[in-house]
């Protein structure tokens, strides 16, 4: 795995965030995708995280609890 430098992406992350990024789960051979436009990058403990509220009543929430895991990717409008 490349490591990336997450400070250079900072400003594109943000941009993305507004127009609304994918939160992708998977938990045994259930997928789940969701689209959200809200979250913070922070630093704790020296490592950079990101949070995001999910509803509890959310099947993305149940898919992360499960699985411990989610990843975040861009949304791609279709023309």
């Amino acid at each position: 795995m490349q490591k990336i430098n997450v400070i250079e992406y900072l400003p594109k992350i943000m941009t993305e965030l507004e127009k609304g990024i994918l939160v992708n789960t998977k938990n045994g051979n259930k997928l789940n995708t969701m689209t959200i436009a809200w979250g913070q990058i922070g630093i704790e403990w020296n490592k950079f995280v990101f949070t995001t509220y999910i509803r509890h009543t959310r099947f993305t929430h149940e898919q992360i609890e499960a699985s411990k895991e989610f990843s975040l990717s861009k949304k791609y409008q279709l023309v």
